[in-house]
C-alpha cells in the first residue's frame, strides 16, 4: 500500500497536477458522493483523491494533536491561573479599645492579611479585623485596593498600645497608609469608629489570641 501511495505522488507530480491537487485538498470536505465518483472514474483523478486522501489523514491528525495540546494548555491555566478561592475566615475574637468592646475576626496567615476587607460592601458598626504578625514590622503600610466600604486603621505595637492611625478612602489603590514605628498588630474598622469614641495614639488595645493560632 505504501508503495502504492509513492507511485500515485510520483504520477500525480509528474503530469504536473500539484495545483489540481491543492485545489481539491481544499475543497474535498464539500465534495459530494457524485463528484467522488466521477472524479474516481479517471487513473489520474483516482491518484489525486488518493493522495488527497492521505494528506487530509495527516492533516487531521495534527489538528488533533493541536486541539488536544490546546486542551491540556487550557485545563493547566484553569489549574493554575484560575481567579484564586478566599482563604478560610480566622478566628473571632473580642477587641476592647476606648473602652468599647468590639468583634474582630483575627487575620494571621499570609493569605488572610492580603484578603483583609476586600470585597466586603459593608462591616457592622462593632466589627473588624485584626491583623497579626509574627514579629515586628517597621515600615508596614496597608491600602484601600478592591476595597468598596471606607474604614479607620490603627497600627498598634507588640506593647498592644496603638501607634497611629488614619482614615482610609474606598477603592483608592493609590494611597499608602504606613505606620510611624514597627507595628505587631493592624486593627480595621468603620471609618470614623475610633474618632467617634474617643480612640488615639497612646491608648491600649485589649485582646487575646487563641493559644492554638497559626501565625504566618
Amino acid at each position: 500500500m505504501r508503495r502504492l501511495e509513492h507511485q500515485a505522488d510520483a504520477l500525480a507530480l509528474s503530469r504536473g497536477r500539484q495545483a489540481l491537487l491543492n485545489v481539491r485538498l481544499r475543497d474535498l470536505e464539500a465534495w459530494s458522493l457524485q463528484q467522488l465518483e466521477a472524479v474516481a472514474d479517471t487513473r489520474d483523478g483516482l491518484v489525486i483523491l488518493m493522495i488527497a486522501l492521505k494528506k487530509r489523514s495527516v492533516m487531521a491528525r495534527q489538528h488533533w494533536w493541536t486541539w488536544s495540546l490546546g486542551l491540556c494548555l487550557l485545563l493547566i491555566l484553569a489549574a493554575c491561573g484560575g481567579p484564586a478561592s478566599p482563604p478560610p475566615p480566622g478566628p473571632v475574637i473580642p477587641l476592647m479599645v476606648g473602652g468599647q468592646t468590639v468583634s474582630v475576626e483575627v487575620a494571621a496567615t499570609n493569605s488572610q492579611r492580603q484578603r483583609g476587607l476586600m470585597g466586603r460592601t459593608s462591616i457592622p458598626d462593632n466589627e473588624g479585623m485584626l491583623f497579626v504578625y509574627k514579629v515586628d514590622q517597621p515600615g508596614l503600610w496597608y491600602w484601600m485596593k478592591d476595597t468598596p466600604t471606607p474604614l479607620s486603621i490603627a497600627f498598634i505595637g507588640s506593647n498592644k498600645r496603638i501607634i497611629n492611625m488614619a482614615d482610609m478612602q474606598p477603592m483608592d489603590d493609590k494611597t499608602h497608609y504606613t505606620t510611624a514605628a514597627p507595628c505587631r498588630y493592624v486593627l480595621e474598622l468603620n471609618a470614623g469608629w475610633f474618632a467617634r469614641h474617643g480612640v488615639k495614639p497612646g491608648d491600649q488595645v485589649e485582646f487575646t489570641l487563641p493559644p492554638d493560632l497559626n501565625v504566618d
